[in-house]
């Protein structure tokens, strides 16, 4: 409105006059040739005595411009922080990811810890999230030794032999920082821990919390015990006086193969996690997409709720101020799905509760696709995949080969190592099922059909 008002008094002038413009010293619009100055004001040649008065006007349309800039800045002030406004204008400028392979980034130098290879600067195309972190947010990217890695599992075999797998390959990557794994269990008193502790390749440090699969609406999901369980932790945290130690969290399932160290801190205020298609707002199955189900379960702000799910990065702060609206929402958005014929309640009730809880406390998730790739889904690892994660089995049946990870819910897997993969199979299974293989074997020993002979 000031600019179409400033072009309408700019536009005013005795009928007859082209719209030509010049220095007030000079009618012709050049700089006077005798004392080499250009005018001070402009106005339009052939007016007389209108330049004073459109300079008055001029000067209030400024005023009242800069004024309305000065509001629009303080209101709202929390989107301002320097990493919010940094990871904005990363995000409008249109940067380019990283090369595939190089771990080299866009034409700005990033510090050591975001230029190793999946540490790299991505846009996102999810309306209210912001880019990943880039060297204008992170101060201390050096410093991995303040990030707190969370296992987080239930007491099961189930969970024990993926918890392990995972254990495996982060001692080896050199993750640093502490690493813990929470384990659920309603009997803590039978848990032994010594033992657990002695186990090669084990599972410790490990905290046990208490069992929450039941929820206080009678409904047993036993992914209520993640939130819970990081809840427990971080007040044992707080009351020993070790929070202080920490600035970044990681929050990791056991289906997941680390390919990488986490080095990259958490930017206060923009958690960052995996792109999860199916909870796009648009997201369309049997006729349905989830826009009704986002307005449920946001209540101050739908319009900020990211597609975002674990593997997350994110401030111990934010971690701290979300935990109980992420459980509430979590039992909240264990609602019957509507595209099933059974109505079997959600599944990824957990990841709702994360997502909507976030989006109202008004924090920015970064949603990556290429973060967490999925072995069912995705095709390839690039430079920013952090984890492989392998919550989908698959088949190539003219090859004999599967690999589904509930056929294994009572017991470890006895095919240490499985079998080949076909050439056609996709590089990012390829290398899940070679780093599998490679923690199964070095953590229960070879077995089955195609262990080595003299090893069995």
């Amino acid at each position: 409105e000031y600019m179409g008002t400033l072009a309408s008094l700019m536009s005013r002038r005795p009928e007859g006059h082209a719209p030509t413009w010049g220095y007030a010293n000079d009618p012709s619009g050049a700089s006077s040739s005798k004392t080499g100055k250009l005018g001070g004001s402009w106005r339009a040649p052939g007016t007389q005595g209108g330049s004073r008065r459109s300079l008055v006007l001029v000067t209030v349309v400024i005023v009242n411009a800069l004024f309305m800039l000065s509001v629009l800045w303080v209101w709202p002030r929390e989107q301002h922080s320097p990493e919010v406004v940094a990871a904005i204008e990363a995000q409008l400028a249109g940067r380019t990811t990283a090369v595939l392979g190089s771990g080299r980034v866009d034409s700005r130098t990033l510090v050591e810890g975001l230029s190793t290879k999946g540490n790299a600067v991505s846009e996102s195309s999810t309306p209210g999230a912001l880019s990943r972190p880039d060297d204008a947010q992170v101060a201390r990217a050096d410093d991995a030794s303040r990030m707190l890695v969370l296992l987080v599992i239930s007491n099961s075999v189930y969970q024990e032999w993926q918890a392990r797998s995972a254990l495996y390959h982060l001692r080896k990557i050199g993750q640093k920082g502490r690493i813990v794994t929470l384990m659920s269990t309603p009997t803590k008193s039978e848990v032994d821990v010594d033992a657990l502790c002695a186990q090669k390749h084990s599972l410790c440090p490990v905290f046990l919390t208490g069992d929450y699969t039941v929820a206080h609406t009678g409904d047993a999901f036993v992914v209520y015990n993640r939130a819970h369980a990081i809840r427990e932790y971080l007040e044992y945290l707080d009351a020993s006086g070790e929070a202080s130690a920490f600035d970044s969290v990681v929050i990791l399932e056991p289906d997941m193969i680390v390919l990488k160290p986490f080095t990259t801190p958490a930017v206060r205020g923009a958690p960052l996690g995996h792109h999860y298609f199916y909870m796009e707002r648009e997201y369309t199955y049997n006729g349905l997409n989830n826009t009704a189900l986002i307005e449920y379960c946001a209540k101050k702000n739908p319009q900020l709720v990211v597609p975002v799910g674990v593997p997350f990065v994110m401030h111990i702060d934010d971690l701290r101020k979300l935990l109980p609206v992420w459980i509430e929402r979590s039992v909240d958005m264990r609602l019957p799905q509507p595209w099933t014929t059974t109505k079997e309640k959600s599944w990824i009730a957990d990841m709702w509760g994360f997502a909507c809880g976030a989006a109202d406390l008004e924090m920015r998730c970064v949603a990556d696709k290429e973060f967490g790739p999925e072995t069912g889904i995705d095709h390839m690892p690039t430079d920013r995949s952090q984890v492989i994660h392998f919550t989908y089995g698959f088949e190539y049946k003219e090859a004999g080969f599967r690999f589904e990870k509930r056929e294994w819910s009572n017991s470890i897997p006895q095919t240490r190592p499985f079998p080949p993969l076909p050439d056609s199979a996709a590089p990012l299974q390829k290398l899940f099922m070679e780093r599998l293989n490679e923690a199964l074997v070095a953590i229960y020993g070879p077995a089955g059909p195609h262990a080595p002979k003299q090893q069995q």
